[in-house]
């Protein structure tokens, strides 16, 4: 064979011998075992490289959900949102209630309001409250303040200015103001709480307002809390409250339960919300 033909055979056989190899190597046989290293990977750090194996895994077992929640967590671990988002999006149209897939979705849509580039906002409110029997009462309060997305959560700061008109017969008319402060602070990923604290030195605000309310995130899109709010007029007034939460796709379902402490006994009240997400980030 003449020697050129002999180096032109060798040249074309060395590139496919090593893609061959390649291939070989990237065959994953175990993806059990090909999971756990990719996590290890990325729990070390190595999200770049522990995004691409966990992009291979999934393409190699499409049918994997674990992998697609590993890859969703890792893009998320990047702040690639969008991405993470439309990787759990997927594994939910096909099994809408994989709790870890339902679970990560929440996680993926906290992270990426807590990392929004704007931390600071500015807020105004307006509310009222009207009825005529068996007196008429208008009472419409103004409200305006600021929020701050902190390492540990949000917090807002706000002043209420109400006001108060009722009829000829009782003829008052009066304007006082209430100071408040809010913040939910996280403690971890699967614990997170809501804190706030309102006075006011007026009659129809209550003096003192205080609340505490501290979730657990469960598995299979459950979230529970229990919590109390104080209130003091002219007495305390205590309520204490329970709730439980589910996450089905793009659904959220609450039922919560209130209960009064009277002095004759406790009264309860219950309460049933749902609500509908129409965008990623809601």
């Amino acid at each position: 064979m003449p020697k050129r033909l002999v180096l032109l055979f060798v040249g074309f056989l060395i590139p496919v011998l090593l893609n061959v190899s390649q291939l070989i190597a990237q065959e994953i046989t175990d993806p059990e075992a090909e999971y756990t290293r990719i996590r290890t990977m990325a729990f070390g750090g190595g999200y770049a490289e522990a995004a691409v194996a966990a992009r291979r895994l999934v393409n190699a077992f499409p049918e994997y959900g674990d992998a697609r929640v590993l890859l969703g967590r890792i893009l998320a671990w990047q702040k690639d949102y969008k991405q993470a988002a439309a990787v759990i999006d997927t594994l939910l149209m096909k099994d809408p209630d994989n709790g870890d897939a339902l679970e990560a979705r929440r996680d993926i849509s906290l992270w990426s309001k807590e990392n929004t580039a704007v931390a600071t906002d500015v807020r105004t409110g307006y509310s009222f409250d009207y009825f005529s029997l068996p007196y008429t009462r208008f009472w419409q309060v103004f409200s305006a303040g600021a929020g701050h997305r902190f390492n540990w959560g949000p917090a807002a700061a706000a002043i209420n200015m109400g006001n108060l008109i009722t009829d000829d017969a009782t003829g008052i008319s009066a304007t006082e103001f209430q100071v408040e402060v809010e913040a939910y602070p996280r403690f971890s990923d699967k614990n997170y709480a809501y804190v706030s604290y309102a006075y006011s030195p007026g009659t129809y605000f209550p003096t003192h307002r205080a609340a505490f309310e501290l979730w657990q995130i469960l598995p299979e899109g459950f979230a529970i809390s229990g919590g109390i709010n104080y209130y003091y007029f002219d007495r305390n007034i205590f309520i204490g409250l329970v709730s439980i939460e589910k996450y089905a796709g793009k659904y959220w379902f609450s039922g919560k339960c209130f209960v009064y402490f009277k002095d004759d006994g406790p009264r309860t009240s219950y309460y049933i919300n749902a609500r509908r997400y129409f965008n990623d980030f809601d």
